[in-house]
């Protein structure tokens, strides 16, 4: 599949964050905050069994994610068909990696069977990797359609994943808010499922070996019976998603970073409406690399930045006192 092209912002009018909350919350199928507990907070009630330990967020937040230790800690979600979904469907989530972590989670957890649809770290490489299986009875790549990626995640940091699965070969993943490229294996001929429920912290990846048991941490997971948009990605990794969205609008208009490229120090264009407080600077791999208190000033500097694309998060407050942040592409020279 090529890579669609990045959309970061598309504005004409203050958008309010509620707005967006209720997009998130369309088709919404499964929302565990994992804070601290497997607690579903779409709507529906779908309360997981948890066997997992609570710990620390990427902010090291104490008992605001979920943490697996490789051997027998998991959380199961209840047996529901809506949490079986066809084409399609989108997932969503952060995950942090120990050493020798691999697979992630699947919507399906059986035994000796390539079923649902899964996530993974490739072992050698430690590359992102998604796939469903078609439930007929095995491992091998044959069972299985796999969407691999470039995009190395290393041991103790966090990331965030989006991923849409269009059609059997179709799907893109954002990985920080960014699309990736993939490339496809595998013979699948469907997704398939069984009477088993879906599992955060394991997948029984090889009919020779035991079942793989994710060794890192977990935190945000969502499920959705439709695709997300580039802003709702946006939402999720800049903004948050649902659990920081109550009084908060973004993509505020009338922005512009000037100049653009620049080689040592940027403006802020903007309207008397609001006052922009900090800038967040992240490179394209989603990493933050720089932060500025602006203390009433419009303008930071750019020039220990290496040359190369970067995303600003503008955040600061409007004339009713709502808070708000943007998002703005710059060029580094």
């Amino acid at each position: 599949m090529k890579i669609r092209p990045l959309l970061i912002t598309i504005c004409s009018f203050f958008l309010l964050q509620t707005a967006f909350s209720q997009d998130l919350r369309q088709d919404l199928l499964l929302y565990y905050p994992l804070d601290g507990n497997a607690k579903d907070y779409s709507g529906r009630n779908y309360d997981g069994d948890d066997h997992a330990i609570p710990t620390t967020d990427r902010t090291n937040t104490p008992n605001m994610a979920m943490e697996f230790n490789g051997s027998d800690t998991y959380i199961d979600l209840p047996f529901n068909f809506d949490l079986k979904p066809t084409f399609p469907f989108a997932i969503a989530f952060w995950v942090y990696f120990e050493e020798g972590a691999t697979f992630i989670m699947t919507t399906d957890y059986a035994q000796d069977n390539h079923t649902g649809a899964w996530f993974n770290r490739i072992l050698a490489s430690k590359k992102f990797s998604f796939s469903v299986g078609d439930a007929t009875g095995n491992t091998s790549p044959n069972q299985r359609f796999t969407f691999d990626t470039d995009y190395v995640m290393e041991d103790k940091t966090w990331y965030h994943v989006a991923v849409n699965w269009l059609d059997l070969h179709d799907a893109q993943v954002y990985i920080n808010a960014f699309e990736r490229e993939t490339f496809t294996s595998g013979g699948a001929v469907g997704l398939g499922y069984t009477n088993n429920p879906g599992t955060i912290g394991r997948k029984d990846g090889n009919v020779l070996d035991d079942p793989f048991y994710f060794k890192g941490k977990v935190d945000e997971y969502y499920m959705w019976n439709r695709a997300l948009t580039q802003e709702e990605v946006d939402i999720l990794f800049y903004g948050n998603g649902l659990s920081n969205t109550d009084d908060i609008s973004v993509n505020a208009c009338g922005f512009t970073l000037s100049p653009n490229p620049t080689d040592y120090e940027l403006t802020i264009s903007q309207n008397n409406d609001v006052k922009i407080s900090s800038v967040s600077i992240f490179d394209l791999a989603g990493k933050l690399v720089a932060e500025h208190n602006l203390d009433g000033t419009s303008s930071f500097n750019v020039s220990a930045l290496g040359a190369g694309t970067y995303v600003a998060k503008l955040v600061g407050e409007n004339s009713k006192g709502k808070s708000f942040y943007s998002i703005e592409k710059f060029v580094k020279s």
